[in-house]
């Protein structure tokens, strides 16, 4: 996995949940991932296991509800896309976020979440 820059909004909301997760976490080498991962977003990049932890807690945090910053936003945008046979995208825009959540036979599973200044 590429490395994926953070900065700005992205970079807080990486922090905050990565936090957010770490206090509660109680796996000793979860706990570890959780602070090399945001060392690395402190840092303003993550690679490799960071990019996947970061992935796992912004789908976690999809799943829990944790991610309200949609809620009350005016949707900007809805698109779905066929992307291979029985692969989909689903893309949802509203205020300055955009998540895309890729549909498949193994289910949904989040694809990307952007954040906008």
């Amino acid at each position: 996995m590429s490395s994926v820059p953070l900065q700005g909004e992205a970079q807080d909301v990486a922090l905050a949940e990565t936090q957010a997760v770490l206090v509660m976490a109680r796996d000793d080498d979860y706990r570890g991932r959780l602070a090399s991962l945001r060392a690395a977003a402190t840092e303003g990049e993550v690679a490799g296991e960071d990019a996947e932890t970061l992935q796992e807690l912004l789908e976690l945090g999809l799943q829990s509800g944790r991610l309200r910053a949609l809620a009350g936003q005016e949707l900007r945008s809805v698109s779905l896309e066929a992307i291979g046979p029985g692969a989909f995208s689903l893309s949802l825009a509203a205020g300055s976020a955009e998540i895309t959540v890729r549909l498949d036979r193994q289910g949904a599973r989040l694809h990307s979440v952007g954040v906008g200044a």
